[in-house]
């Protein structure tokens, strides 16, 4: 798996951000730029080009052993020095981890299958939580196979255009051209192969149960490791799922004047909201 490194060693915060789909771990680099100078954000190309690769299993261990390695220093009472650090900076904190969308589905799973990953806090996007039961499973599945076999028939730009015109993505006609052509053409630069690869590999329907992730999501943050779901105000099926967090009190959520993809929409705010996490 391909990382990308936006900022420099020794910036005194981390943040390894898990894309959604039709994407790739650059489209981090415009955030990592509003973030600035005081973060390094490390961002993998989730980008399996075959279907054994194609899975949570696969995909979770890639990204642990990364999280691993950015945490050497890791030992059995703590996970760094924290005087130690801020006097020489040799001995960073765990990144934050932030999941989007599809990247948000990853990061459950991640933590379902490493809990003892060494990350400093996790922050969920606009992710879905997996299905409530077997009926539920079934309706992700027949809906990823669809829209698998519409991504191996059409040519890119007409897959591009319909994915463009989802509901979900509706708030992002209003932002300026130059950033909704960077992110089309981004877009068409993800492989056929990779989008049905994901598509098929990653979909809601191979999720732990929304129950399981609940539970996941509720002793993560009885533990002390800050989480947080995320959502924009104009995003209704994700906004909903944060309103349900939070009404059963199983973790914080915050809710952003914005649609789907907070990052792109609202970068600003979220920037400001992830040096409040530090």
């Amino acid at each position: 798996m391909k990382f990308h490194v936006f900022g420099l060693d020794g910036a005194p915060n981390r943040l390894l951000a898990l894309h959604g789909s039709l994407a790739d771990g650059q489209s981090w680099e415009n955030f990592a730029d509003e973030l600035g100078v005081d973060w390094q954000v490390i961002a993998p190309d989730i980008a399996p080009l075959s279907a054994e690769e194609a899975s949570f299993d696969a995909i979770c261990d890639d990204i642990a052993q990364r999280l691993y390695a950015l945490s050497p220093q890791l030992c059995e009472d703590e996970y760094y020095c924290q005087e130690l650090y801020c006097e020489t900076y040799d001995c960073p904190p765990p990144p934050i981890l932030l999941g989007y969308s599809m990247g948000g589905r990853i990061a459950l799973e991640l933590l379902q299958r490493f809990p003892d990953v060494p990350i400093s806090a996790l922050v969920v996007e606009s992710a879905g939580l997996g299905p409530d039961g077997e009926d539920e499973r079934e309706m992700y599945a027949a809906r990823s196979r669809e829209w698998a076999q519409r991504f191996r028939e059409l040519p890119p730009e007409e897959y591009v255009s319909w994915w463009a015109s989802q509901p979900l993505f509706e708030t992002q006609k209003s932002l300026p051209e130059a950033v909704r052509e960077r992110q089309r053409a981004a877009r068409l630069a993800v492989p056929r192969e990779v989008v049905v690869n994901l598509m098929l590999g990653v979909g809601a329907e191979h999720m732990h149960t929304a129950q399981e992730n609940k539970a996941l999501l509720r002793s993560l943050h009885r533990s002390g490791l800050p989480v947080s779901y995320l959502a924009g105000e104009q995003d209704t099926k994700y906004s909903a799922i944060a309103h349900t967090l939070d009404r059963d009190n199983i973790c914080p959520v915050h809710i952003f004047n914005t649609g789907h993809n907070i990052h792109l929409e609202a970068p600003t705010a979220l920037a400001a909201f992830l040096r409040d996490l530090t």
